[in-house]
């Protein structure tokens, strides 16, 4: 069972040093667990029927009975939390983290029906307990299986990371001064779309009137269609028939082969 019980450890130790605005950036987290290690980190209580403390991870969680947050670290009141996520998922449902994200983290089908009915079991306990609403379904509770929901229970604001790291490198100024954006990612699927971080360059770029294109690792043929809205060419590196290992194994080489290519065509038409 993995879990997001080291990120509640790094808060507490940023809360020990007296931080009083934290941001905690989600995404590739490896976990399913709603965030139930990080609270349990922070002095949260997760009981099952007998009142005994369950083990804070996603398989613990499908004995949970009850909630206790007299324990939360009283220093999380006393400043602000900022959450930048590049999802806009909600914890539950068909978009959620179990379903959307669980795959990739190895679950099976079967499994993705159980853990998305323990995962909105235990946001029910959660958001009774703490009195904060519906927040499992609010955009990006889903992000780092289900991190995002425990941060906006403990009133983090969701923030999109891809626009505030933008806007602090000066990628908006750099983009208008362009006369060709390429961007890219290692697979692009519908979830690009989700406010990931290509499609916030292409925003940008749209906004300058800068042509721009996404080179990727890979492209999944049922989305190219919604891809090809958001940018003006998608172009995938792998170049014929191989594994999975060989193309990771060649990923720079491929990379860098096929945006050679893309450079040549930009110098014979448009005389670059």
């Amino acid at each position: 069972d993995r879990t997001t019980a080291g990120v509640g450890r790094l808060i507490r130790h940023a809360l020990e040093r007296g931080a009083t605005h934290i941001e905690v950036a989600l995404g590739g987290s490896a976990t399913n667990d709603g965030g139930v290690g990080m609270l349990a980190e922070l002095g949260c209580r997760f009981l099952d029927h007998a009142g005994h403390p369950i083990v804070p991870t996603l398989t613990g969680l499908g004995v949970l009975a009850s909630v206790e947050a007299s324990g939360l670290d009283a220093r999380l009141r006393g400043g602000s939390l900022s959450i930048l996520s590049d999802v806009v998922n909600p914890l539950c449902g068909a978009s959620g983290a179990s379903y959307v994200f669980g795959p990739q983290k190895g679950m099976l089908p079967a499994q993705c029906d159980e853990f998305d009915c323990i995962l909105g079991r235990y946001a029910g306990l959660l958001q009774s307990v703490l009195r904060v609403g519906e927040v499992a379904q609010s955009p990006g509770a889903g992000a780092a299986g289900g991190l995002g929901f425990a941060l906006q229970c403990l009133g983090g604001v969701q923030q999109s990371g891809a626009r505030q790291i933008a806007n602090r490198i000066g990628l908006p100024a750099a983009i208008a001064q362009a006369d060709w954006v390429l961007t890219g990612e290692g697979r692009t699927d519908a979830q690009t779309l989700s406010g990931k971080a290509p499609v916030e360059v292409a925003r940008l770029a749209r906004a300058a009137g800068v042509p721009v294109t996404l080179v990727s690792g890979g492209l999944v043929k049922a989305d190219i269609e919604k891809l090809s809205a958001e940018f003006d060419g998608l172009f995938s590196v792998v170049c014929g028939p191989m594994t999975l290992v060989q193309a990771q194994t060649e990923a720079a080489e491929l990379l860098t082969q096929q945006v050679a290519q893309l450079a040549r065509f930009a110098r014979a038409t448009r005389g670059w």
